[in-house]
């Protein structure tokens, strides 16, 4: 079976510190409201839960004052709008925040010197206002909790472009756009959706249901996973929906026989699946669906399973195969007793469902994708990685000295070249200081490249990396080619 042999592994990197996961987990826990998810699959973060979407009609309703649909959201203008320019790097008040500049010097190829920072949290222990990424070359500045002021920000300045106020009960940077997800009395939710440089209302399509699950699909679109209760007995219906939320149009949308918890695309193929890496990872349950289903992300189209109908499995990433089809890479656990060992396997299988090979690792993390570049998909493997021969299924490498979580990586074109980029890696010197540094690693080789610079976590946009030093969150440009 290809996959069971182990190809040449290459050394760890020296100086990485053995962590506390305990007690890293507790640090992790006390900034996680900042982090956010972009890349392959696009999570929807809702400020009092999950938001609301629907399915059916689509209604694309023409509002400027956003008092029809979207829920009555207002513009901050004028004295109040420049009020709310983020701190630029090189100013006096960076010092102030908690942040030593020199920590951000040795920086990897690929970044260039840190633009903005946000407030400290040595008053608070929390970030706020909290930095969330969008592209056009705009940082999103969220500020309170049940009400809500958004604004967008020029990511190299930090001098305010537009704002709006709204207590909106979600929210969504998916496609590097800015979305608010309001929900109504009848049950419906308007989401209403803006331009990331101008702040101009692009659209608001009013939908009624519950939203599972959201996925980025092609250039521009977005595909929506809903739940829907009927009838006096309120039965439960799942549907899913591509929308293009620039001009407010729905593209198709068609039923499911299961509810979508999590879902991947790649290119225009769609993996869709009951369950998510969370409920996979921490619990097994014999009513717990374990179904996975291909749609065609152009028409709509249901596939077949794909997933084996023993054990508990879930989509995390996608793959062209070299025949010009689509693979998907599945992770989970064939039987209770490898869950209850922590026996985790990692499989690709094609359209059809069969598999094309298969890689054991150690279950450790309860939110992982596959990272895949220059024909190699990086993965999880307890608390390190290992990199796979997508075509072959041979480790070509494991690291186990890392301590990693998939908001700590990120790629990066690192002088022309795509690398991934690991931050919050913890070194001690000779004097048992410690401190954290970033590693730069070769997906092919796993050898890695060590930058002391005090990166914390990593999320990439099309024009800079949102990043935290522990006590601020960082703005720092793509270097220009």
């Amino acid at each position: 079976m290809p996959g069971e042999g182990e190809g040449r592994v290459s050394e760890p990197p020296s100086g990485i510190t053995p962590r506390d996961h305990k007690v890293e987990e507790r640090r992790r826990v006390a900034v996680r409201r900042r982090r956010i998810a972009v890349g392959v699959t696009v999570a929807v973060v809702s400020a009092l839960g999950v938001a609301q979407l629907a399915f059916g009609w689509v209604n694309r309703l023409i509002d400027a004052t956003g008092w029809t649909c979207g829920g009555g959201w207002e513009r901050i203008e004028g004295g109040e709008l420049a009020d709310m320019h983020i701190i630029r790097w090189g100013t006096p008040e960076v010092r102030e925040q908690g942040v030593d500049p020199e920590q951000f010097t040795d920086l990897p190829p690929g970044l260039a010197e840190p633009s903005l920072t946000s407030p400290g949290i040595v008053d608070s222990g929390a970030y706020d206002p909290l930095l969330y990424p969008l592209d056009g070359g705009v940082v999103l500045q969220a500020d309170g909790y049940y009400d809500h002021t958004w604004v967008g920000a020029d990511a190299r300045t930090g001098e305010p472009l537009w704002g709006v106020a709204h207590d909106a009960s979600g929210y969504s940077t998916i496609q590097g756009r800015f979305s608010l997800l309001a929900e109504r009395e009848d049950g419906r939710t308007d989401l209403t959706t803006f331009d990331p440089r101008t702040g101009e209302k692009l659209s608001c399509v009013r939908l009624d249901g519950t939203i599972t699950a959201m996925s980025a699909v092609g250039e521009s679109d977005i595909a929506v996973a809903l739940r829907s209760e009927e009838g006096d007995d309120e039965q439960s219906t799942s549907a899913l929906l591509r929308l293009d939320p620039v001009a407010g149009d729905e593209v198709w949308t068609g039923p499911l026989e299961h509810e979508v918890s999590s879902m991947i695309t790649e290119g225009e193929d769609l993996a869709v699946s009951s369950s998510n890496v969370g409920l996979v990872t921490s619990g097994w349950f014999e009513q717990q669906q374990s179904a996975v289903v291909t749609v065609d992300a152009e028409d709509g189209h249901l596939g077949g399973s794909i997933a084996p109908s023993e054990g508990r499995w879930v989509a995390i990433g996608g793959h062209s195969l070299p025949d010009g089809g689509s693979g998907t890479v599945l992770y989970g656990f064939e039987d209770q007793q490898a869950w209850s060992d922590r026996e985790a396997v990692y499989m690709l299988v094609d359209a059809s469902g069969t598999e094309l090979w298969r890689v054991e690792a150690e279950a450790q993390q309860d939110d992982l994708r596959a990272w895949i570049s220059d024909g190699v998909v990086v993965l999880s493997d307890g608390w390190g990685l290992m990199g796979v021969d997508v075509v072959t299924g041979e480790v070509l490498w494991r690291n186990g000295d890392l301590s990693v979580r998939w908001e700590d990586i990120a790629g990066l074109d690192a002088d022309g070249v795509e690398r991934l980029l690991v931050t919050d890696q913890r070194v001690e010197d000779e004097d048992g200081n410690t401190r954290f540094v970033a590693l730069l690693v070769d997906p092919r080789t796993g050898e890695s490249t060590r930058y002391d610079a005090a990166l914390r976590s990593a999320v990439v946009t099309d024009s800079y990396l949102l990043t935290d030093s522990g006590m601020t969150q960082l703005v720092i440009p793509l270097e220009e080619s």
